[in-house]
C-alpha cells in the first residue's frame, strides 16, 4: 500500500500574479517605475500534519515588500525626497488531500482559507525631521506622508506534486489561484480614514511555487 506521507513543513517561495493596475496608477504619478504585470516574488512558509485517509491540515503564509526612493525637483524648484513602500501578504489554514502515484511521487489538492492585506506608504520630505513636531506641522505642503491599506479574505485552491528525494527531504511544486473579497470597498488611510475615490481593488491572481519540503 502506497503512503500519502506524514506531513512536514518548509520555506515556500511564491510567484504571485495579481492585477497591479490600481496601485500602478498611484506609483506612476509619483514618477516611480511601476510594478511588473508579470508578477512578484514572495517569501513564505508552512507546514501540515495528517488527520487520516490522505488528508492533512496545517497553515501557510507568504508576503513581500517593495521599497523605492528618489530625489525629485518640484515645479517651484524645491528639491524633495520621495519614498514609496508597497507590502502585500496573505496566510491561512490549509486542508490538503494527497494521492500517491508511487513510493516517491505524490499528487496533492489543497485549499487555503485565510486573510491578507495590501499596504502602500508614500512619504515626501524637503529636509530632515525636526524634534520640535510643531515645526514640521507648520512646514509648507512639500512634506507629506500617508499609509493606505486594504484587507481581504483569501480563498486559495491549488494542485501540485511532491517528489521524495530522501526519507526527510523532497521537492514540492504547486499552481493555484487566489480569490479575494473585501467587505469594505475603499482603501483606508492611516488606519482611520476612507480614501476618497479609491478603487475597489481586487488582489486575486495566479500563484506558482516550487521549493524544498522537509518531511513527506
Amino acid at each position: 500500500k502506497l503512503s500519502a506521507g506524514y506531513g512536514g513543513g518548509s520555506w515556500i517561495p511564491v510567484w504571485y500574479v495579481p492585477d497591479f493596475d490600481d496601485v500602478n496608477e498611484i506609483i506612476s504619478q509619483l514618477e516611480f517605475p511601476t510594478l511588473s504585470k508579470n508578477g512578484l516574488f514572495m517569501n513564505g512558509g508552512g507546514g501540515k500534519g495528517p488527520i487520516g485517509k490522505g488528508l492533512f491540515i496545517g497553515g501557510m503564509g507568504a508576503g513581500c515588500g517593495i521599497t523605492r526612493k528618489k530625489d525629485v525637483t518640484l515645479s517651484d524648484s524645491t528639491r524633495v525626497t520621495r519614498k514609496m513602500k508597497y507590502d502585500i501578504g496573505y496566510g491561512g489554514v490549509t486542508l490538503t488531500k494527497r494521492i500517491p502515484f508511487s513510493r516517491k511521487l505524490v499528487s496533492l489538492v489543497e485549499l487555503m482559507l485565510g486573510w491578507g492585506r495590501a499596504k502602500l506608504e508614500i512619504l515626501q520630505k524637503d529636509g530632515n525631521y525636526d524634534w520640535n513636531i510643531e515645526d514640521d506641522l507648520d512646514s509648507p505642503d512639500h512634506n507629506y506622508y500617508v499609509k493606505m491599506e486594504k484587507k481581504f479574505i483569501a480563498l486559495h485552491p491549488k494542485v501540485g506534486l511532491m517528489y521524495r528525494i530522501t526519507s526527510w527531504l523532497g521537492v514540492r511544486a504547486t499552481a493555484g489561484y487566489i480569490y479575494t473579497y473585501s467587505f469594505k470597498p475603499d482603501w483606508t488611510a492611516n488606519e482611520d480614514f476612507d480614501v476618497v475615490d479609491s478603487k475597489n481593488t481586487k488582489f486575486s491572481g495566479y500563484t506558482f511555487t516550487i521549493g524544498p519540503w522537509f518531511g513527506f
